[in-house]
């Protein structure tokens, strides 16, 4: 199941949710707040974090340690800048997330 999660004024901020476990990963989270009350209302745990790019609007959340104190962080493209990522993607690695498989494809954007 994918939730969003409001932040700031105009972002969401996406929950991908294993609600048999009661996981759950989150991809760009830019602010914590939202996501840490997203988080104890639905009685999840945080596990995982999918970071898109380098941007404040999709990595501020991480100097919360209630945010970066997960088992595992994902990073694409290039970490340069962001503290605290400790597993990466790269272009065609894959990485396996509440059973499903994820394949990191490289997409030219703003970033």
């Amino acid at each position: 199941m994918i939730h969003p999660i409001p932040a700031f004024s105009d972002n969401y901020i996406w929950a991908l949710l294993d609600a048999d476990q009661q996981h759950a990963c989150v991809v760009d989270p830019g602010d914590a707040i939202p996501v840490i009350d997203y988080l104890e209302a639905n009685g999840l745990t945080l596990t995982d974090i999918f970071i898109t790019h380098h941007h404040p609007d999709h990595t501020g959340g991480l100097k919360n340690p209630l945010i970066s104190n997960t088992r595992q962080q994902f990073m694409v493209p290039n970490p340069s800048g962001i503290q605290g990522i400790s597993d990466f993607l790269h272009e065609g690695d894959t990485a396996t997330l509440f059973g499903h498989l994820f394949l990191s494809m490289k997409s030219r954007a703003h970033s």
